[in-house]
């Protein structure tokens, strides 16, 4: 498996839950399988844990946080590090840091642009809706950056209702970044592949401070982490923060479609 479908796994199973709690998939896994502390919370119970998270995401104007996005798979670890800045409803300020690469990513409301790795290109896309972030973000190369994004660049503020999905488990608070957190956790099944995912919610301002996802199949194991410190919910930000300006000599090349 590689990195990038397994981030596609994680905000579909973590996203789709957290912020839009579309159907689950068809096969939840047994309360057995999951952590021996905690305490067991029906399919209902652990739909109304995230309507809070939804509605919080939903009404925040400004954010800026930095995401830390773990992946192992066997041997080899990858990570990912994103200060991230949002103005509703189409500007965004990012710096990435993937490995030995880098990106610069503006969003100024009406074009979005992205640094190439080396520095001597950039990109420029419109950007006419929400939606239209989201897609550039990650044909800018930017999808290793975990679920967060596409969290953020749509404001979907639906109301959830339980319809079957997972049970799981309410497991002992925890403190991250010094803020007090509730903790879940469910395990899924789709085909030969299981999904085992943790969630850390603040439990005043009710956004997300920790993800995890294990994923196992025949003769494959990952975990990823996905980790979000120094949150602050309608900043104040100055109009120079979704200023870009390209590197001297860097030229303007057509975004990936």
């Amino acid at each position: 498996m590689k990195t990038a479908p397994l981030t596609l796994s994680l905000a579909l199973s973590l996203a789709c839950a957290a912020c839009s709690l579309r159907a689950a998939p068809a096969k939840p896994a047994s309360t057995s399988e999951l952590a021996a502390a905690g305490t067991a919370v029906s399919p209902a119970e652990l739909s109304s844990v995230f309507k809070p998270s939804v509605a919080a995401y939903h009404d925040l104007q400004s954010l800026s946080l930095t995401t830390h996005l773990t992946c192992i798979q066997g041997a080899t670890t990858k990570s990912t590090v994103s200060h991230f800045v949002l103005k509703r409803p189409r500007m965004v300020s990012a710096k990435l840091t993937i490995g030995p690469r880098e990106w610069d990513f503006i969003a100024n409301g009406s074009s979005a642009y992205s640094t190439a790795p080396n520095a001597r290109t950039y990109t420029r896309a419109r950007v006419m809706k929400p939606d239209d972030l989201a897609n550039i973000w990650f044909r800018s190369g930017t999808g290793g950056t975990g679920v967060m994004p596409a969290m953020l660049f749509r404001k979907e503020g639906s109301n959830p209702e339980a319809t079957g999905g997972p049970e799981g488990k309410r497991l002992p608070d925890i403190i991250l970044d010094g803020v007090a957190c509730d903790q879940f956790e469910w395990a899924v099944v789709e085909g030969r592949v299981r999904h085992h995912n943790t969630i850390s919610i603040g439990k005043v301002d009710h956004l997300f401070r920790r993800l995890e996802l294990v994923q196992t199949s025949p003769g494959e194991k990952s975990n990823i982490t996905e980790t979000y410190t120094d949150v602050k919910v309608n900043p104040a930000l100055p109009a120079s923060t979704f200023v870009f300006t390209p590197k001297p000599g860097a030229r303007a090349v057509a975004a990936p479609r």
